[in-house]
């Protein structure tokens, strides 16, 4: 006869954290908030991935217009948690990429921990913020009504630009018997309009004791609560594929300003002992130079578009036809636009918080009068982030 256990209900209501409970799009979810719901990464990437917008007019089976599945999801998270696992193809142990699920709200995405990849690199460093507590609260722009990760701008949030120097490196990891010949590729990591910045330079033949690049970029980011920023030292084999040496995850509003040696880490995330990446960071701003007379932040983003619109044309005009007066004339007018971009760029920067190129000087031969290793007053003042109060 099997033995009844006595078990007190209110100290079992105690120790009940989260109960797994079936998410439905036709009744809005669990409706407690000690129920979480439990989605795979493929059904999750329907209701709430990239590829929803324009995908449907409504969801199939449901009939559900699209923009209130997108509500039904956001709202859901005010109030409730959900997790979201890998599906169950990845035989392989391999991960999906978790920056979309949590710019949608989910609060737990579950990786495969064992596997060394670009996914665990991002999961790590997203949570080195708060002091590697384990957990990192949402920005409060994620927990009003009318957020929208799909959105080119969010209210009540101030964009950033940002411009790096990508200096040199130094003691990079050898895959082989031979010397690498590493190039450096940096991306952001953010809501879905950031997402699309990346950046890489040039490859430097049989280095990777000391290689130099000297190459900067500058990228907006809209949304830096949420954004973070992955540089990666890979080299390509004999094959024309790339693998990555080592790389580092840094969230955005980690960065500081100055001249900064950030440590690579190798797969499983490991700091690899001497290997740095120097580099020269500026932050400022988006809209400081912004006049009742002119918006320059506007005017940037409109030739950013039309500058990455007329790429396309041209590299789809190449492939499909042979019209070489169209070709010479969508590169004219891509030429001209990257110009009056690099001249807004360059305007906003001299009207920016920080007046200074984040460029540094070429060296100068120093074998005529001693080197001097305290910085300038000047100089100290440059390295100064412009919120520092903060």
């Amino acid at each position: 006869m099997e033995k009844k256990i006595r078990i007190s209900q209110h100290l079992s209501d105690l120790v009940i954290y989260c109960r797994t409970a079936r998410f439905s799009l036709e009744y809005g979810g669990p409706s407690n908030y000690y129920e979480m719901a439990s989605l795979s990464e493929t059904k999750a990437d329907r209701w709430c991935g990239p590829k929803l917008a324009g995908q449907f007019n409504s969801y199939p089976r449901s009939g559900l217009p699209i923009s209130k599945i997108v509500l039904l999801v956001f709202t859901y998270h005010f109030k409730q948690l959900s997790r979201i696992y890998p599906k169950g193809q990845r035989i392989d142990s391999s991960n999906f990429d978790p920056q979309p699920f949590w710019c949608c709200g989910s609060q737990i995405v579950a990786l495969n921990f064992q596997t060394p990849d670009r996914s665990m690199q991002i999961c790590h460093g997203k949570f080195t913020q708060n002091g590697q507590c384990g957990y990192v609260l949402k920005p409060t722009t994620m927990l009003k009504e009318n957020y929208d990760p799909y959105a080119t701008c969010f209210a009540d949030v101030e964009p950033l630009t940002v411009r790096i120097a990508i200096l040199g490196a130094r003691f990079l990891p050898k895959t082989g018997r031979g010397y690498p010949s590493p190039f450096v590729e940096v991306e952001c990591l953010g809501c879905f309009k950031d997402s699309v910045n990346k950046f890489k330079t040039k490859r430097v033949d049989e280095n990777g004791f000391n290689p130099r690049w000297n190459e900067k970029f500058e990228w907006d980011i809209v949304f830096p609560e949420m954004a973070m920023l992955r540089f990666s030292i890979g080299e390509d084999d004999m094959f024309g594929d790339s693998n990555c040496l080592c790389a580092a995850t840094i969230p955005m509003m980690s960065m500081k300003t100055g001249f900064r040696s950030i440590t690579l880490r190798n797969g499983h995330n490991y700091e690899i002992e001497a290997a740095s990446l120097l580099v020269y960071v500026c932050i400022f701003e988006a809209k400081t130079a912004n006049t009742t007379e002119e918006d320059v932040y506007s005017d940037i983003q409109d030739l950013k578009t039309k500058s990455k619109n007329l790429s396309d044309i041209i590299a789809k005009v190449s492939s499909t036809s042979l019209d070489i007066n169209s070709l010479t004339t969508f590169r004219e007018e891509l030429r001209v636009t990257e110009e009056k971009l690099s001249n807004l760029c360059d305007k906003r920067i001299q009207k920016a918080r920080l007046r200074y190129d984040p460029v540094p000087p070429k060296p100068r031969n120093f074998g005529s009068r001693p080197l001097s290793l305290t910085p300038s007053v000047s100089s100290r003042t440059k390295l100064q982030r412009f919120n520092s109060d903060r």
